[in-house]
């Protein structure tokens, strides 16, 4: 179990908002298998295949650990490796899904939102360039939308709260600091008062 859970903070980064469903979203690679029970791949095209899962999956672990520049970089590759398997397989459309649901990983909504319809813009131009049906191009813009827009939305969202939870946290502590205040004040006030009256009883003795 140890090792296992050495494994886990090897590939994400400790954070309570990921946890293990990471591993969860990638079951939706078994659209892109299951293309290869009606048309199984040799040679080459099965040596692209490898390594294109391969590096996809370094890609999409170590986009969570990424920000900025880097992020942009891990995007960018997993929409090749996509164009490459869509080569092969037609269900190498679920690739750009996984590159738009990344772009929630930029700071600014604004970033956020164009990297989606960059992405997007991209596939569009790709479908045209290599010609690909339908079952292609539009559950690959259809879902890229949607898990995008969806997962910069929920980022937003958990901004907020950690930024309230960090507001009330600070209330907390400043509530606590407040009440050890007062107190220190009763108890110096509660010391003076005994002292001024040991004091007056010593000088009527």
């Amino acid at each position: 179990m140890k090792y296992l859970l050495k494994i886990h903070h090897f590939l994400l980064p400790k954070d309570h908002d990921i946890g293990y469903s990471a591993y969860v979203v990638l079951l939706f690679q078994g659209i892109f298998f299951l293309n290869f029970y009606f048309k199984p791949v040799h040679g080459l095209e099965l040596v692209i295949f490898i390594v294109g899962i391969l590096t996809f999956l370094v890609c999409y672990f170590r986009a969570y650990w990424s920000s900025g520049k880097t992020l942009y970089g891990y995007i960018i590759a997993i929409c090749l490796i996509g164009s490459a398997m869509a080569e092969i397989n037609w269900g190498a459309s679920v690739f750009f899904v996984y590159a738009a649901a990344f772009a929630c990983g930029f700071s600014s909504r604004k970033k956020a939102f164009t990297t989606l319809a960059a992405i997007i813009l991209y596939i569009i131009v790709f479908t045209l360039l290599t010609n690909k049906p339908g079952y292609f191009w539009v559950p690959a813009i259809f879902f890229s939308f949607v898990i995008g827009a969806l997962n910069i939305h929920q980022a937003e969202v958990a901004l907020k709260n950690k930024a309230l939870k960090q507001s009330q946290e600070e209330i907390q502590l400043l509530a606590q600091t407040a009440e050890r205040e007062r107190i220190s004040r009763d108890l110096h006030d509660l010391l003076g008062h005994s002292l001024s009256v040991i004091t007056l009883k010593a000088e009527l003795a």
